[in-house]
């Protein structure tokens, strides 16, 4: 019996699967943001932004005000390593 118990690998199976299944989802993350930060530096963007916002405030004030969501995105990609 004592033997049995010993030999039984059910909860750490359990155990890796949990972990394998955290893995899975940083890998999705890390994708998502990876996606994100390509979005955030591309040109059609920038034009975008500029197109947009050009009678209303010059790029360079609308470029500052996305560095918060650029800042996290960096924060977060940088926690998911």
């Amino acid at each position: 019996m004592y033997l049995e118990k010993l030999l039984d690998i059910r909860e750490e199976s359990k155990t890796l699967r949990e972990i394998m299944d955290a893995l899975d989802e940083i890998k999705i993350i890390k994708s998502v943001l990876h996606n994100q930060i390509k979005v955030m530096e591309s040109k059609t963007l920038n034009q975008l932004i500029v197109d947009t916002t050009a009678a209303v405030k010059p790029f360079a004030e609308v470029w500052e005000s996305l560095n918060p969501v650029r800042y996290s995105i960096f924060n977060i990609n940088m926690r998911a390593y």
